[in-house]
């Protein structure tokens, strides 16, 4: 029978074109993985995942089934999902809120979104890509109509196999920003007026401080701060991996240790400090990442991972863009003792070389139209994800100095067709604070379709200056174009070619990579060493992990064309991918009715769900203040410039 299979196997896509159920499980229950040939074991763990998450469709299916053979009394038929849940419970062992949260997901992927459940029993998703769908598309988290919820499903389902669960998350939910922007902001706004921070204790007897509901764009500057402080001091010799390091930056500054201290003076805090739990000689578990700082932690930076734990993703400032080894990224910007100035340049700060009241930059990614107010389409902050329209406006007004900005004009399907850095800025707002408009690094990054420019070129107000500035670079778009590859015997890659292949992109170009492309090498696909050139068609970004891919573990990469990305795994198996659009197809606006926020009995407004949020806590809900809030600014917010 084993032989039988194999060579069944060895004939084109047998066990690839088998769907799973009871044949595909018959075929896999006979496979000895000890025996598997090399070039056939990927495809032996696609056919298993495939059965696997059929037989999780049919888990949840059976979830629901219980539910609903309602034996007995009236009461019991009126509220399945209480008593269901205790009889799911106690016939899997679970606890009642393990139960009660699997029944929960199990009826809104069947009852709610019947086609995401049977995409899952078809294989062609996994449990985590439905999860995602129901936690963004769900009826207890979604405002959207039962037609809007099917044609978003209908639209993403086809294109969820070839996405990560985070990549599919961020596709959805700047589609559900997009077809009511109203609701998405009075959502982003409720989250926002609940903000809170939870400490509780783990099993092991440490605490864990986190905070919820914060500002997209202020969290994120916060984390690039962590990053950047907790590289230099790991440049410093601070002991510790860039994690322990970045958490006792954390609790140093929220605990009063390092206040009226320059960073540069908490540095040296830093280094003077030995805490006696990283210097346990009877504990190997660390590997060495307490004092000696010799584990996996403290190779952190070397991998091209974050250390304040946002999904291996970091979220800091844009170093230039010609930084030798063509690295751009946390820790490789400019020196924390200076600040641009609005033509670029570097200003000393004048306190100790420690800007004070100036925030991290980040990188964040917004139409022309929506900063002009034309549309709510919403943005982007690289590594985080899509964010509303309103908070991408404000971000963008909190780095109107200090940060480069950056155009990018897209063609007719979302790709770049120039990308460059502007010098314009738009007027200051005069009712802002001084300082509140200047941040320390940064990428403001402005897309515009190209068949929209022209309608937009002499749009009055302060931005005026900065889209003739986009229209006259784009009408020169050959020459710069082909000035790129100006420069294509040089070793590193800088200047205008690193930034246009950073815009175009987006992210590391390896398979399910997430990295911003300003974070990573730019990489030359085949190397200068073997006759690679410093041209368009022959650099891209890969974050420091799976550059090594290529150069230590026997990946092989080449890019067909400008933008897209062959890897051959050391299998023999063939990945291609592109970087994420930059202009997405969105669907158009369909605002909801807006219904005046109703009030609890304890006069707590309850406003439109929140769509963003954790449906399983970790610590207990915190109090809600109660009383109506003190500040509720208009749906119609203008742009801040």
């Amino acid at each position: 029978m084993y032989v039988r299979l194999m060579q069944q196997m060895a004939g084109p896509d047998a066990l690839a074109g088998m769907p799973p159920g009871p044949g595909l499980a018959a075929a896999l229950a006979a496979v000895d993985a000890g025996r598997v040939p090399p070039e056939r074991a990927v495809e032996v763990l696609r056919a298993r995942y495939r059965q696997l998450a059929h037989e999780q469709a049919g888990v949840l299916a059976a979830m629901v089934a219980v539910s609903r053979a309602v034996p007995g009394s009236a009461e019991r038929a009126a509220a399945p999902q209480e008593w269901a849940a205790g009889e799911i419970a106690a016939a899997l062992t679970l606890t009642a809120g393990s139960a009660g949260w699997e029944l929960s997901f199990a009826e809104t992927l069947v009852t709610a979104l019947p086609l995401v459940h049977a995409a899952l029993a078809a294989g062609r998703i996994d449990r985590a890509k439905a999860r995602v769908f129901a936690d963004h598309l769900g009826p207890d988290v979604c405002e959207l109509t039962g037609a809007q919820v099917a044609a978003l499903c209908g639209r993403f389902l086809p294109m969820a196999p070839a996405l990560t669960a985070r990549q599919l998350a961020a596709r959805i939910l700047r589609a559900v920003l997009a077809i009511d922007p109203g609701a998405a902001a009075r959502r982003y706004r409720r989250a926002v007026r609940e903000r809170g921070v939870s400490l509780y204790l783990g099993r092991d007897g440490a605490a864990t401080l986190v905070g919820d509901g914060l500002p997209a764009a202020e969290a994120a500057a916060a984390a690039a701060r962590l990053d950047r402080l907790a590289a230099t001091a790991r440049r410093a010799g601070c002991p510790g991996g860039l994690a322990a390091i970045s958490a006792d930056l954390y609790l140093g500054m929220l605990d009063g240790s390092f206040h009226g201290l320059a960073e540069a003076e908490i540095v040296d805090e830093l280094r003077r400090r030995r805490r006696p739990e990283d210097e346990d000689p009877d504990d190997d578990s660390s590997g060495g990442s307490g004092a000696g700082g010799t584990g996996d932690d403290a190779r952190a930076e070397d991998r091209g991972e974050s250390a304040n734990g946002n999904g291996g993703v970091a979220i800091g400032t844009a170093g230039s863009a010609g930084t030798p080894g063509g690295v751009s990224g946390v820790g490789a910007g400019a020196s924390p003792a200076t600040v641009g100035g609005e033509d670029g340049s570097a200003r000393a700060s004048g306190d100790g070389g420690e800007p004070r009241g100036v925030r991290d930059g980040i990188e964040v990614r917004v139409g022309l139209g929506t900063l002009l107010g034309h549309d709510e389409r919403p943005g982007e902050i690289a590594g985080l994800g899509p964010v509303t329209a309103p908070a991408a406006r404000a971000a963008v007004a909190a780095q109107r100095l200090g940060a480069e900005w950056r155009f990018a004009v897209t063609g007719p399907t979302g790709e770049l067709s120039l990308a460059g850095v502007l010098r314009r800025r738009p007027a200051r707002a005069g009712s802002a604070p001084t300082g509140s408009d200047r941040s320390r690094g940064g990428v403001v990054e402005i897309s515009v379709p190209a068949a929209e420019l022209a309608d937009l070129v002499g749009s009055p107000g302060p931005w005026r200056g900065v889209v003739e500035e986009i229209a006259a670079r784009y009408a020169d778009r050959d020459r710069l174009l082909t000035r790129l590859d100006d420069r294509a015997g040089s070793r590193f890659v800088r200047g205008a070619l690193a930034r246009h292949v950073q815009v175009r992109d987006r992210t590391c170009i390896h398979p399910g990579c997430d990295r911003p492309a300003v974070t990573a090498d730019l990489d030359h696909t085949r190397d200068v060493a073997l006759g690679g050139t410093s041209t368009e068609a022959n650099v891209g970004p890969t974050c420091r992990r799976h550059h090594r891919y290529k150069h230590d573990l026997g990946w092989r990469l080449c890019q067909p064309s400008p933008g897209c990305f062959e890897w051959t795994s050391p299998l023999g198996r063939v990945y291609r991918t592109r970087g994420e659009p930059i202009h997405h197809d969105l669907p158009p606006p369909v605002p909801g009715p807006v219904e005046p926020p109703a009030e609890d009995a304890g006069g707590t407004r309850l406003d439109v769900p929140i769509l963003w949020r954790p449906t399983r806590r970790t610590a207990a809900a915190r109090p809600v203040p109660a009383g109506p809030p003190t500040v509720d600014r208009r749906d119609d917010d203008p742009p801040p410039f």
